[in-house]
């Protein structure tokens, strides 16, 4: 009977203990974007680059991993600074776009974080219009 006892608890014991890892494994791991998703970059100079740094804040006390899986089109580029956000931590994901022979801006990225098997894609966008005005008068 003792025995039983013992093994009873033992066995409550380690699925306990594997139930608090899988749920803790399995917590969703979403960042938050200080200043948003969406940057309006408003009226943009034509024939230069637009850059926006997107600050993404982790708000686990867990370690988040942070990769670029694509962006929009061939004129944008995007860079994450940190291939791990810290608990409680921060990182930057830049997005760089040339600007095309259009009038308006709408370029985008998708991010994933990352944490014990589950995954979270997240899309940045940046929009605004060209001012082919300023190129104009630059050339005059």
């Amino acid at each position: 009977m003792r025995i039983s006892i013992v093994a009873l608890i033992a066995v409550s014991v380690l699925v306990g203990v594997g139930v608090a890892s899988k749920v803790r494994g399995s917590e969703t791991p979403n960042v938050s974007v200080l200043g948003g998703l969406v940057y309006d970059a408003g009226r943009t100079p034509a024939g230069h680059p637009l850059t926006h740094v997107y600050r993404l804040n982790n708000p686990h006390s867990f370690p988040v991993g942070l990769s670029i899986v694509t962006t929009g089109c061939e004129c944008t580029t995007a860079q994450a600074s940190a291939a791990v956000i810290p608990a409680h931590g921060k990182a930057d994901v830049t997005l760089r776009v040339k600007l095309e022979d259009t009038n308006n801006i709408s370029a985008g990225a998708c991010f994933a974080t990352t944490h014990g098997g589950q995954r979270v894609e997240t899309w940045l966008l940046l929009t605004g219009q060209i001012d082919r005005g300023a190129i104009r008068a630059e050339v005059r």
